[in-house]
């Protein structure tokens, strides 16, 4: 059979096709456009932008029915953008030719219904979050379609507790540590936890779960569930007082405590407190009849507070490991830990933790860093006894006993407040911590030493401004904020003077002549950080001499009470 021939010509117009698309470019595979140069970076592109844009129609779709479901929040753009401009953009590799210019590329025509337009609910709180956090804007809806239950700040927290977890570990079972948990609290000796144990396991009760045989076996169990916690070390510290009115010139003091960075790190570290912490400040707005309104802004959570926000502007943005503020929340007051010893606990407090965490006994609540205990010459004397220079000498020995206890614990946050320390947060999110106290509630009595002002009867006894001793009341009256930077002018001022020159000037600014060590921390104003109601001047004072008698006038016209 003899072989096909070949049309004429067929070669021929190959060679012609081919030639004219060497001269227009090559046809893309994807949108069938014909590319001049760099097809092979323009099909990527083609791919990735199909893919990406179909894929964001999809969860437009998503979030609008998750948003009829009752959706607690909604991450939008901005406050006056479109719902397309929620789209994710794909990457876009760089294209380098000379005449190449980008041709519109086909999508998917959106799902039919599918309103574009944002729709905001009628009233709602929008979250404005601070550059460095690098995240959109929130929504957080309080209509009662859209959103459950109490009205949250934040997203609820996820159980981290799972179905077959222990969260009794390292003991045994839930009565081991049930039972060690009464021993450690009523002090129980060991001869009266064996005795426990031995009458449980007789005539006391039948089928005991309790897996103890002695409390050797209950030591070991407590031995282990200390493993990772911060444990109290020991520093013996010697103050030199040269006062004239007490005997003793030298007091020798034994403080235990515990570090307060490691305890802020296991915080950071931890991935079950992530979900309930906030990193950086943000803002909040209430808004309502559906519009976006800056208005109105919101403070509950500390982050909210401008204090913060001022001190994330000041950290640097840039570099290889975004800067983080760490605020510490300090309390300090007098209590009873005898019938007789009175000492003054220091807690701590994370103020990146959620209020309902931070303020709760669980983990990442409250942790005892120690105690500022006075010697025990000054435990048997009542101030109220003391007077002229008796007295004088007795709070300025005070003062520096508060100080050196207070230097000596919080000691480790001066230097990482000032340069920071690299930290993989419970996010995964490696970032450059940076401590500060920016909450300190304590009574005026701790208040004044720790910010060595002088007392309520001064001056100027408010530990936060100026105001006169005479104008507290005026709750409309405007003085002049304490800051670290201006109470150092004047305490550089007062050292060039004269003793007596010294005390006049001292008086006018209510402060005694002394410094304070949290000067040299950074982001740590230890006057900003005083609490609202220092002086208790809300309770006695504008309830009890304002509003409550204003009320009871109030009643007794109107015949009712």
């Amino acid at each position: 059979m003899p072989p096909k021939r070949k049309p004429k010509n067929s070669g021929r117009s190959k060679r012609r096709i081919q030639t004219v698309q060497s001269t227009l470019g090559k046809s893309c595979t994807v949108c069938g456009d014909i590319i001049p140069k760099n097809l092979t970076q323009h099909e990527r592109i083609c791919k990735l932008t199909r893919t990406s844009r179909r894929q964001a129609m999809e969860d437009v779709l998503r979030n609008r029915i998750q948003r009829s479901e009752g959706t607690s929040s909604e991450v939008v753009a901005g406050p006056s953008r479109s719902q397309a401009d929620l789209l994710p953009r794909p990457p876009t590799p760089p294209i380098h030719h000379e005449s190449f210019s980008p041709v519109p590329m086909d999508i998917d025509d959106p799902p039919e219904g599918l309103d574009m337009a944002v729709h905001l609910p009628k009233r709602f709180i929008y979250v404005k979050h601070h550059p460095h956090a690098q995240k959109a804007d929130e929504i957080i809806p309080l209509d009662s379609d859209s959103a459950t239950g109490a009205l949250p700040a934040h997203r609820v927290s996820r159980d981290c507790t799972v179905p077959g977890d222990r969260p009794w570990a390292p003991f045994r079972c839930l009565a081991d540590s049930t039972f060690a948990y009464r021993c450690v609290a009523g002090r129980m000796s060991n001869k009266d936890v064996d005795n426990d144990l031995k009458h449980m396991r007789g005539d006391w009760a039948d089928r005991v779960n309790i897996t103890f045989q002695n409390h050797r076996d209950m030591e070991k169990s407590l031995a282990a569930a200390r493993v990772g916690n911060v444990r109290f070390c020991t520093k013996q510290v010697r103050i030199d007082f040269d006062g004239h009115e007490f005997s003793e010139k030298v007091y020798d003091l034994e403080i235990e405590f515990r570090n307060p960075w490691e305890v802020m790190k296991r915080w950071i570290r931890d991935e079950s407190l992530a979900e309930v912490s906030t990193w950086f400040s943000q803002q909040r707005f209430l808004c309502l009849d559906g519009v976006i309104d800056f208005s109105n802004p919101l403070y509950d959570e500390p982050c909210t507070a401008e204090s913060w926000r001022k001190v994330d502007d000041s950290l640097p943005g840039d570099g290889r490991y975004p800067s983080c503020y760490v605020p510490a929340h300090i309390w300090l007051d007098k209590s009873l830990v005898s019938t007789k010893v009175k000492m003054h606990p220091i807690l701590l407090r994370d103020c990146q933790i959620h209020s309902t965490t931070r303020n709760g006994s669980g983990n990442g609540g409250a942790t005892l860093l120690g105690f500022v205990k006075m010697p025990p010459v000054l435990r048997d004397i009542d101030p109220k006894t003391l007077s002229g220079n008796s007295r004088a000498e007795y709070d300025r020995l005070k003062r520096l006993i508060y100080h050196t206890v207070c230097e000596v614990v919080l000691g480790s946050l001066e230097s990482r407040s000032r340069n920071g320390e690299a930290i993989r947060f419970g996010d995964g999110v490696t970032r450059i911590a940076h401590p500060g106290i920016l909450i300190e509630s304590m009574d005026f009595e701790e208040v004044a030493a720790w910010l060595a002002i002088r007392n309520s009867q001064a001056n100027h006894p408010c530990p936060s401004c100026l105001i006169s001793h005479d104008d507290l009341h005026k709750l409309s009256l405007i003085a002049d904020i304490r800051t670290s930077a201006s109470m150092q002018r004047i305490f550089a001022k007062a050292s060039m003077l004269t003793a007596t020159q010294r005390e006049e000037l001292l008086k006018s600014y209510g402060l005694h002549f002394f410094e304070l060590f949290l000067w040299r921390f950074d982001h740590s104003d230890p006057y900003s950080a005083v609490g609202y109601d220092l002086l208790h001047y809300f309770d006695s004072g504008i309830w009890g001499k304002h509003v409550w008698p204003c009320l009871k006038q109030y009643l007794q016209a109107e015949k009712l009470g």
